[in-house]
């Protein structure tokens, strides 16, 4: 939740969870590792991908999260 408000505001767009769900899972997962040298969108697509009850998109000014369907 912390990385994505990072990201978010990085990125100048809203984090918006799509369901309750996915903001509960996005609090409760613990990152670890780095994404020191990537841009905030890539560094977005990097944590997402191991991430798999997650999924997330960049549109109209917000880096939406929702649940990987």
């Amino acid at each position: 939740d912390e990385f994505l408000a990072w990201a978010a505001r990085q990125t100048g767009r809203q984090l918006v969870y799509g369901s309750a769900d996915a903001a509960r899972v996005a609090e409760a997962t613990e990152l670890r590792g780095a994404v020191g040298g990537l841009t905030p969108t890539a560094a977005v697509a990097a944590v997402m991908a191991t991430t798999p009850s997650l999924q997330h998109r960049f549109a109209d000014g917000q880096l939406r999260i929702e649940p990987a369907q």
